[in-house]
């Protein structure tokens, strides 16, 4: 997403302020809504700086969500977590569809797994649940794809596969 834009910029939302990336239509509406505007100015990122700003937000454990406007418009990337995002929220405790899943499913290699339970709790879906003596266990209907989990893991047990290569979560966003 960002080999195709030339800036971007952190943006205000309603959940985390300044955690969100605007793109365009919505990082030229920004500078015009003084509320939305911190007192040092509204900082543009080329894409260098963007990247190392959605790194930044992984290392926190967010989760990320794109945003868009009439298609193809990608109008923003959300990062937040649980229980901040307002959209997030609205599925996992109300069922609304405001946020949807994401296009991939965490799967466990236990013949990977060492057990060390750095997986452990990250799951801010609760997908992810951990038992010492078998390992990881992810409830694939649960997931979300947001590949916290496979960041955590350093012997690569965790992998992301397609949501609809698994007749379970086939079609189920």
């Amino acid at each position: 997403m960002l080999r195709f834009t030339e800036m971007c910029t952190p943006n205000a939302c309603p959940c985390k302020f300044f955690n969100c990336l605007g793109f365009t239509p919505l990082r030229e509406i920004l500078p015009k809504l003084p509320r939305f505007i911190p007192e040092n100015g509204l900082e543009i990122l080329d894409k260098e700086k963007a990247v190392s700003f959605l790194e930044s937000t992984s290392e926190k454990g967010y989760v990320h969500s794109i945003w868009a406007g009439p298609l193809p418009a990608i109008v923003a990337v959300c990062s937040c977590d649980l229980p901040t995002c307002g959209a997030i929220r609205l599925r996992t405790d109300f069922d609304i569809n405001a946020c949807w899943k994401g296009h991939y499913v965490a799967t466990v290699n236990l013949d990977k797994c060492i057990q060390c339970g750095n997986c452990n709790d990250i799951c801010q879906f609760d997908a992810l649940s951990y038992d010492p003596n078998k390992g990881p266990r992810i409830d694939l209907e649960k997931c979300y794809g947001c590949s916290n989990c496979a960041e955590m893991c350093l012997e690569n047990a965790i992998q992301l596969v397609e949501r609809d290569s698994i007749p379970i979560t086939r079609g189920k966003y």
